[in-house]
């Protein structure tokens, strides 16, 4: 691990990366302790010193939850700069490793369901404990049964949400059926989904999941519909932290060469102004600060970006040729692009 000054360097050159791209907030996942550590105490030593010119909601490491509950810390601790998450865990793996947990056997390899990551008992152990201390739980969950697991938990402890400074939520939620859905739209947490992972999932999708279950995937426009809240990000450094990419992504189910021609599911695109709304609003609510940002609203902090084009009224193919003329973090200009495109209608 770097030491304090190269890591508060790492950190301010990540966020002058971030603010070329217009992000002006992150959810860090780290999930494990020592990183932790390490990483908020830089975070905190910049904050001090009014360094720190991104918004950043720290994820807790399950390893240190009887250290913070014995600490009284909860969920949404902090200020608006530097603010305390709930806990990471992980129900089960990935797709492309083959190792998310299925309801069904994977069609690329027989009789075998995937790997659940963290036992269920101890699953719901963790988000009990964690849940009767007021802290949130974010747990990652790409397939089917994981999903299920993790919806029985959170369940459980439904008495406890009103206590949450933050919604429960499932990290990717990649593979979910219809009576899934419907359950979770009545369990209140919310799903994290980052869109450019569909341009990843559809290249193996099919060969590991079958044709008939990947009209579940990524399910997008299933899941507003069906009335779940879902706030969008990147999955950095797994995925480009380009947010225009990840609208492009949710609004056309292209890649970044445009194929396939009408989209993988196309059933399942949604609008531009839905998946802003996920990049903004819903990233906001996903950490309790709905009524502080994500919207160009009076009273909320003055976080905004001007892009190069009215990405609302163009083709969605348009998208990728936009490009970020200003970010603005707390009402100060702290990127501006050097040959900005700016003309009447077009910022």
């Amino acid at each position: 691990m770097p030491n304090q000054e190269t890591l508060q360097g790492l950190i301010r050159q990540t966020i002058a990366d971030c603010q070329r791209l217009g992000p002006t907030g992150l959810h860090d996942a780290t999930s494990n302790a020592k990183k932790f550590r390490k990483a908020f105490a830089a975070c905190q030593t910049l904050h001090q010193r009014g360094e720190l010119q991104m918004r950043i909601l720290a994820m807790l490491p399950p390893d240190e939850l009887d250290k913070i509950i014995n600490l009284g810390l909860r969920t949404g601790f902090g200020d608006e700069m530097l603010r305390l998450g709930g806990i990471k865990l992980f129900a089960d793996g990935s797709l492309c490793s083959q190792t998310a947990l299925l309801k069904e056997p994977y069609t690329s390899r027989a009789g075998y369901y995937g790997l659940r990551v963290t036992p269920k008992e101890e699953l719901r152990e963790l988000v009990g404990r964690a849940a009767r201390a007021s802290i949130s739980a974010e747990v990652h969950a790409i397939g089917d049964r994981a999903i299920d697991d993790v919806l029985d938990v959170f369940e459980e402890f439904a008495e406890y949400r009103e206590s949450l400074a933050m919604p429960q939520r499932i990290e990717h939620n990649s593979l979910m059926g219809t009576a899934t859905r419907q359950r979770m739209a009545k369990v209140g947490c919310m799903i994290a989904s980052q869109p450019l992972h569909i341009t990843d999932d559809m290249c193996v999708a099919e060969e590991h999941w079958g044709e008939e279950r990947c009209f579940c995937a990524h399910a997008l426009r299933d899941n507003i519909n069906a009335g779940i809240r879902m706030a969008f990000g990147s999955d950095c450094p797994v995925a480009d932290p380009d947010p225009l990419k990840g609208i492009y992504a949710a609004v056309t189910r292209q890649n970044l060469d445009g194929w396939p021609e009408d989209g993988w599911h196309p059933e399942q695109r949604i609008t531009v102004e839905e998946a802003v709304w996920g990049y903004t609003m819903g990233s906001a609510a996903a950490s309790g600060e709905a009524h502080l940002k994500g919207s160009i609203t009076p009273g909320k902090l003055a976080d905004m970006v001007v892009l190069s084009r009215d990405i609302f009224n163009y083709e969605p193919s348009k998208i990728l040729e936009t490009r970020v003329n200003m970010t603005i973090f707390d009402g100060r200009i702290i990127y501006r692009r050097e040959e900005p495109d700016i003309g009447f209608g077009d910022c």
